[in-house]
């Protein structure tokens, strides 16, 4: 039975995550909504049954939606879980401000409810980056050619420009890519795109990194101007890319403005 407690705690490589954070590792697996030993036991069961038959699986669970993901932060699959659980979601979203924004601190609240207050005390700073990275690596899209660590940067753009405490733990994280999902998806699917040269890509995310945090001036502006900025430069880098390919054309045989046109449509 121990070792069926051990897989699940390892989930993405989850107990080399206590030697980084073991303060917060211990207070997060001493919570129900973590570590459920009932149900943890209840699938120990389950598995050494698995493991009689011929299909029966001993292997650690990877959540990982880009290859294998080396969890930075403790937990983070449960974590991801339950804040994303859609009852959360409708729950805060009555309570978003004009903007469509749910503030990181009423998020906060709700998670010291359910995580409990010690472990929200204890998983800011470095180690929120950390969670980060387990966030994207685990939920993020898969787009073709478009590695975690590539959207990560992304992500990390969008997070900075929604708010100064974004960045700052779990629930900041879940808050803005919230109020963005659909600007995280197109500009996925943007950087994915086969007609975008890698040039043109690298360009965009830097750009993105650049304003990660935005200056003091632009965090003065309405929040939906702070996204448009982003969407600004990423198209304005996409823009110039795309003027590149298009002087290239007059003097190659068989190519044409047409042609050019369309594959900017596309």
């Amino acid at each position: 039975a121990a070792s069926h407690v051990l897989r699940y705690l390892d989930n993405d490589f989850n107990l080399q995550t206590l030697e980084k954070a073991d303060d917060l590792w211990l207070a997060l697996a001493d919570m129900p909504s973590v570590v459920d030993a009932a149900s943890v036991a209840m699938n120990s069961k389950l598995q050494r049954r698995l493991a009689l038959s011929a299909d029966g699986s001993r292997e650690v669970r990877n959540n990982g939606t880009h290859g294998v993901l080396v969890s930075q932060f403790p937990f983070h699959w449960r974590l991801v879980s339950v804040i994303d659980d859609q009852t959360t979601r409708d729950t805060l979203a009555a309570q978003a401000g004009p903007d469509g924004l749910v503030s990181a601190s009423q998020l906060e609240s709700v998670c010291k409810s359910i995580f409990g207050e010690t472990a929200v005390s204890l998983w800011g700073g470095k180690l929120a980056q950390g969670y980060l990275h387990d966030y994207v690596h685990a939920k993020a899209p898969a787009f073709p050619g478009l590695a975690a660590e590539q959207q990560q940067v992304v992500y990390a753009a969008v997070c900075a420009a929604t708010s100064r405490q974004s960045l700052a733990s779990p629930a900041g994280i879940h808050a803005a890519c919230w109020h963005s999902e659909a600007l995280l998806f197109h500009i996925g699917s943007l950087l994915s795109n086969p007609r975008v040269s890698p040039e043109t890509c690298d360009t965009i995310r830097s750009e993105l990194s650049e304003l990660t945090p935005p200056p003091d001036a632009a965090m003065a502006l309405p929040i939906a101007a702070r996204i448009a900025v982003l969407n600004a430069r990423a198209l304005l880098v996409l823009l110039r890319g795309l003027w590149m390919q298009a002087s290239d054309i007059a003097g190659v045989p068989g190519q044409s403005w047409s042609k050019w046109l369309e594959e900017v449509e596309s």
